[in-house]
Formats: C-alpha cells, sequence, structure tokens
C-alpha cells in the first residue's frame, strides 16, 4: 500500500529545538544557526491602533506563510522523518516497494508538502508506521493533515483488511477517481482511457480561443475588434499549393471576391497544388478550365507560379510587399483634422503635424513610464516626435520607397546607348490587353552594333497588376538568358518599381516579392548579367512591340526576320 501524508507547513508547528538539532546534524556552520534561529525565535510585532502602539507581540515562532525561509526549513524537517523512516526499514519494521523485477526498493518519497510511504497492506505495517509519526511529531512538532491524507492498497488486498488497515490509521482510502495536481493518482494499462480527459480539456481551451471570453482585457479585445480587418486585407500567396484549400481559402487575386465559386463536385477537400501539373510549376489549364467556371479560371491562370516551388504564405494584400505596414499615425492625422479645437484651428498645417506627433510621442513615453518603468526627457519625447512626423511624411509621399538607395549612376538612363563590345542588351516591357483579358511582354536582345540579334514575344492569359507584368517580363528575359547560356548580358526595363526589389534585400511575401525572389535566384545563377532602369523614352522601341505584341505573342523572332515580322507589326 502507498499512504499519501500531507504535512502541515513549517511556519505551523516547527519546535526550535528540533530545528536547531538537524541544522548540527547536517553540519551547519555555528555562525549560520544563529542566523537562522535568530530569525525564528526573536521576533516581536507592533500594532498601532488609534495612533498608539500596542505590543510587543511576540509569537512563538517567528515565520509566517510566505517567509522565503519557510519552504527550506520544510526541507530540513521532512530531511528528519526520512532518516527515520530508513532506520525502521533497517530494522525491518517496515518495507517498501519495487516497481519492477530488479529495481531498488522504495520505502518513501516527498513531493512539497506530501509524503508517500510504501509499505505491506497489513496491520503491522500500519502499526509501525503509526509509531514512526508519533516519534517524529513529538520531535519536530509537525502534524499530519488527516483530513487531506489517503491510502491506496493495490488490486489484490482483500475488502477486510483495508478497512482493519484504515481504522489503525485514522485515514480514509483514496477512491478511484482521486487525483493530484489534475491527474489520476492511480494508473493502470488502460492510459488512453483513463488519460482521455487531458485531451478534451485541451480542445475545450483552444476551441475557447475562437470566441472572447466573459472578462477579456483590453489587449484581447483589440485583437478580437481587428480580427474582421485582418481577415479582409490577408491573402493566401500560392507556392507549391499543398497547403491551401481550394475552396474554403481566400487565395484569388480579385478585390471583392478572393473565394472560389465554382461548385464542381471535384473540388471538395482539394487543395491548390490539385490544379497544377505534377511536380512543375505550371497550372493545368485544361483541368482547370474543365472543373471552373470562366471568372475562377481566368483568375487562377493569372497567378505567376514561383519556379522555386515555395511553400504557400499569408500576405497582405494592400502592400506590394506583402507586409502589412501599420498606418497608424496616418488614420490618427486624418481624424485629428476633422476635430474642432479651438487650438488646432489656429496652426496651420506645419504647425498641426507637429503638435499631432508631439501628442502621439508623449502618450508613447507615457505607456514607457506607465508599464516599463523608463526615465522620460523631454529631449526625448522631442526626439521621437521628430521621427514619427519623417515617417509620416514619408508614407505620405506616393513616390518614396524604402530601397531607393539601391539606385545606380548608371539608372535612369534617358537615350539608348549600345552596349560595349562582347556584350548584349536586352531591352524589357510588357503590355495589358483588356478586351482579351491577357498580358504579354517583349524582351529584345541587341549587339555592341545596335542590331537586333533575337526578340521573344510571350502572351499569358489573365489580367495582372502593371508591376506583376513587368516584373514577370525581367523573370521571363532572366530564364531566357540561361537557357541561351548567355553571358555578360545587361538587361533594361521602364519599371522602378521592378529594379529596386530586385537589388534590395528586403524579403517580400506576396506574389510580387514572389516572382522578385525568381528573379534573383536567377541573377545569382547567371554569370555577368545587370538589371537597369531606365527611362521611357530609351525603352520606346520594345515598348512599341510590347503594345502589338497580341498579334505575334509567343514567338522567338531572329535577326534574319526583323524585317518582315516587325514591318508587318508596324503596319498593323
Amino acid at each position: 500500500m502507498a499512504v499519501k501524508m500531507d504535512m502541515r507547513k513549517a511556519y505551523d508547528r516547527v519546535e526550535c529545538g528540533f530545528l536547531q538539532f538537524m541544522l548540527r546534524k547536517l553540519r551547519f556552520s555555528d555562525h549560520w544557526i544563529m542566523l537562522v534561529m535568530r530569525c525564528v525565535s526573536l521576533v516581536s510585532y507592533k500594532i498601532i491602533a488609534s495612533g498608539q502602539d500596542i505590543g510587543p507581540i511576540i509569537p512563538s515562532r517567528g515565520l509566517r506563510q510566505g517567509d522565503p525561509l519557510s519552504p527550506y526549513l520544510f526541507i530540513l524537517c521532512a530531511e528528519g522523518l526520512s532518516l527515520l523512516i530508513k532506520d525502521y526499514e533497517r530494522l525491518g519494521k517496515i518495507r517498501g516497494c519495487k516497481v519492477a523485477r530488479g529495481a531498488p526498493i522504495i520505502s518513501h518519497m516527498f513531493f512539497t508538502d506530501d509524503t508517500y510511504v510504501f509499505c505491506k497492506a497489513n496491520e503491522e505495517a500500519a502499526c509501525n508506521v503509526m509509531e514512526l509519526l508519533r516519534w517524529f511529531q513529538q520531535a519536530s512538532g509537525q502534524q499530519i493533515n488527516v483530513n487531506k491524507s489517503t491510502i491506496f492498497f493495490s488490486s489484490n488486498t482483500r475488502a477486510d483488511e483495508r478497512t482493519r488497515v484504515c481504522l489503525r490509521m485514522g485515514i480514509f482510502e483514496a477512491g478511484d477517481n482521486s487525483t493530484y495536481l489534475g491527474l489520476p493518482n492511480i494508473v493502470g494499462r488502460n492510459k488512453t482511457a483513463l488519460l482521455g480527459f487531458l485531451k478534451e480539456r485541451l480542445r475545450k481551451k483552444i476551441q475557447g480561443w475562437e470566441e472572447l471570453g466573459h472578462n477579456p482585457n483590453f489587449v484581447w479585445r483589440s485583437i478580437f475588434e481587428a480580427k474582421d480587418l485582418v481577415k479582409e486585407g490577408a491573402r493566401v500567396r500560392i507556392g507549391n499549393g499543398s497547403m491551401t484549400r481550394i475552396l474554403a481559402d481566400t487565395w484569388l487575386p480579385d478585390e471583392d471576391n478572393p473565394r472560389i465559386i465554382s461548385t464542381h463536385p471535384a473540388l471538395v477537400d482539394q487543395r491548390v497544388q490539385a490544379l497544377m501539373v505534377p511536380e512543375q510549376s505550371e497550372w493545368d489549364v485544361e483541368l482547370i478550365n474543365d472543373v471552373m467556371n470562366a471568372r475562377d479560371a481566368a483568375l487562377i491562370l493569372s497567378i505567376p507560379l514561383n519556379s522555386r516551388r515555395q511553400n504557400d504564405a499569408w500576405y497582405w494584400r494592400l502592400e506590394s510587399s506583402g507586409f502589412h505596414l501599420l498606418r497608424v499615425l496616418i488614420g490618427f492625422y486624418n481624424k485629428i483634422e476633422r476635430v474642432k479645437c479651438s487650438m488646432l484651428q489656429k496652426l496651420d498645417g506645419e504647425q498641426k503635424k507637429v503638435s499631432v506627433m508631439t501628442c502621439w510621442a508623449s502618450w508613447r513615453i507615457r505607456n514607457d513610464v506607465v508599464w516599463n518603468k523608463k526615465a522620460p526627457t523631454v529631449a526625448g519625447v522631442l526626439i521621437l516626435a521628430q521621427y514619427c512626423l519623417e515617417q509620416w511624411e514619408k508614407a505620405q509621399d506616393k513616390q518614396h520607397v524604402p530601397w531607393a538607395a539601391f539606385l545606380t549612376d548608371v539608372d535612369a538612363a534617358e537615350i539608348w546607348h549600345k552596349p560595349a563590345a562582347g556584350t548584349l542588351k536586352i531591352n524589357v516591357d510588357a503590355a495589358l490587353f483588356a478586351a482579351p483579358g491577357v498580358h504579354s511582354f517583349v524582351c529584345v536582345a541587341r549587339d555592341s552594333s545596335g542590331a537586333s540579334v533575337e526578340t521573344v514575344s510571350c502572351c499569358r492569359p489573365g489580367l495582372v497588376a502593371p508591376e506583376m507584368a513587368e516584373v514577370m517580363g525581367v523573370r521571363e528575359a532572366l530564364s531566357w538568358i540561361k537557357k541561351k547560356s548567355w553571358q555578360n548580358i545587361i538587361v533594361e526595363t521602364d519599371s522602378l518599381t521592378v529594379v529596386q526589389p530586385i537589388r534590395s534585400p528586403l524579403e517580400m511575401v506576396s506574389y510580387f516579392g514572389s516572382v522578385i525572389f525568381d528573379c534573383k535566384t536567377l541573377l545569382e545563377e547567371l554569370i555577368g548579367v545587370s538589371v537597369l532602369f531606365v527611362k521611357r523614352s530609351t525603352n520606346s522601341v520594345v515598348h512599341f512591340l510590347a503594345r502589338a505584341s497580341y498579334s505575334v505573342a509567343d514567338r522567338i523572332i531572329r535577326s534574319y526576320d526583323v524585317t518582315s515580322d516587325f514591318l508587318n507589326v508596324g503596319g498593323s
């Protein structure tokens, strides 16, 4: 049997003499023993009532609940009980048990303020256990909390023997459903059924996160209020399609409805990767046209697939990078403009901005004082206000991009120049055709004499954003260079929004960023290839060809075909 005894806390009844005896037996120094005994015995209190001192009040024991010394004194007392149990075990008065054959005999265990004593389930062993407990209680002053103590019997112990042992010790038998720290005291062979409540409790806890609690704090209320807004702006960027559900997730590039509306039964419980050609970064056009309506098919085919088959990822649709940039200051300033305040009405635009940012910085500093115990300074408030104002003004500038510093002196050429000897120059441009609902891009390669070497014209289904068409054109040009094994190539495009992120180390999780990632990877694999930004005037030839490329789509035009093909394009 196992007797679980609840010991009262050390600050309740520990005798000073016993504590001093244990300290000496454990070979503590005299100075340390003196310090501990002073903490326990030389304590007095005074009570102030109606302005008068009442006392001193001298307690019999100087430790109170919560005293940091109390747990250590309890361990010292428990060590005395452990030595007494070992002595009874040595004398053969009690005998422990084994958890398995060949395992050591265990007679007792301590856990916090609970003591487990293992012995045979008979009256003799019960009497010996009670005897050693009486010796311990007389010596230490500690008491057993009988109401919280229980006895566990093995399954082969007879009912009458259990009754006699419980009566002899004055402790109740533990029930079948008794628990300790939330777990069952007795674990049988069927652990799945026994511990199933843990899984159920965890499931209820997780399900509870889907709803707001009865008394939520400010943080959880704020998160809950922003839930619908986040859902509205969040989209899934398709990579390999293995994680995105066709019908359940928001992954279509449609501002109004990003979900699939087709109802073909084959789409139920399927992932987006089922719509792709196996082991390739291509859509299965025939399959998509069979199972999707015209609207869904057009949107799916307009999604560019990453050649590196990255994992699917969530992104913020309102930012080209895909990351959610919190424009709190912008909304705050716009609201301030509508506030009727006599002081604000007297200020001009610049003064209003400074006032708003100073208020915002003061609030931020106030929070640091309250929650982070920081010491503010006036200079710190002003510096923070100035920084916030600069960030706000940059956010208002539509032309501002965080990677503008990556432009070089060779960018922004206004006139097309012939490349150096042994170098090819490829100009890229894209075009959108709303009526047929397609987009195309053209790549023209010319040598150091200015003569056309080869031209590629590609047409793809679906309407995409202009910057997406431009970056897909650059990716097509780089793939073309890799296929031809060309080296020392200059790629020119008139899209600044493509060149800057290609040179920037910033990560982008949007569809646009996925194609940018392809471009960066291709550039790492190629030798002597660079991408430059040029003005529209420099790119006029390829711009004209892109506008007319719908009639000569998906063609490779070599130098000897330039006159006939391009004259036909120009005549059309």
